[in-house]
């Protein structure tokens, strides 16, 4: 099986508009925080390091966290580089 490229752009933009702080990294860690994700973890995963993605039950808190529409679950998640 070939790894894919995923662009996780959109799911970065939700975290960026719906989270205070100076930096995407503050925004980011506050973020993992609450949906019990560890940092390391989620950085991989959006880096797309091999073998690293989101588990469902994963991606199901993080649509309910930041409010993702159902129409953009695709865009936010499995949308190819």
């Amino acid at each position: 099986m070939v790894d894919m490229k995923l662009d996780y752009s959109c799911l970065l933009e939700c975290i960026d508009s719906g989270y205070e702080g100076n930096t995407i990294e503050q925004k980011i860690v506050r973020f993992c925080k609450e949906i019990k994700i560890k940092v390391y973890r989620f950085k991989r995963i959006i880096e797309n390091k091999p073998k690293c993605y989101f588990m469902s039950d994963e991606i199901i808190r993080i649509i309910k966290k930041l409010n993702i529409q159902e129409n953009k679950i695709a865009e936010c998640f499995f949308k190819e580089v």
